[in-house]
C-alpha cells in the first residue's frame, strides 16, 4: 500500500459576503500517492480554483475552509482554519 502525498477529505470552502457565507466548494475528495505524477487543470473561475488555492493556503480575503481536511505527507494543512 502506498502512502498518500496529498489527501483531501470532504473539503468545503465558503466566501463571506456581508452576514452570509456563500458555499462554493462542497465535499471534494482527492488522493494523490507518492509514486504518481499528476496535473490539475481548472477553468479560470474563482469557485473552480478554490480547492487548489485552499491546498496552497492562498484563499483570498473572506474565503475559508469551512469543513474537511487537507493533509500533505500526513501533516494537517488546515489546522485551526475551521470549527
Amino acid at each position: 500500500m502506498t502512502e498518500d502525498l496529498l489527501r483531501i477529505d470532504g473539503l468545503h470552502v465558503g466566501f463571506r459576503t456581508g452576514d452570509r457565507t456563500r458555499h462554493v466548494v462542497r465535499g471534494v475528495d482527492l488522493r494523490i500517492s507518492r509514486e504518481r505524477s499528476w496535473g490539475l487543470w481548472e477553468n479560470p473561475a474563482p469557485a473552480k480554483a478554490s480547492p487548489a488555492l485552499a491546498v496552497m493556503r492562498l484563499l483570498p480575503p473572506g474565503a475559508a475552509i469551512t469543513s474537511g481536511r487537507v493533509t500533505f505527507r500526513g501533516r494537517n494543512l488546515n489546522r485551526g482554519q475551521h470549527s
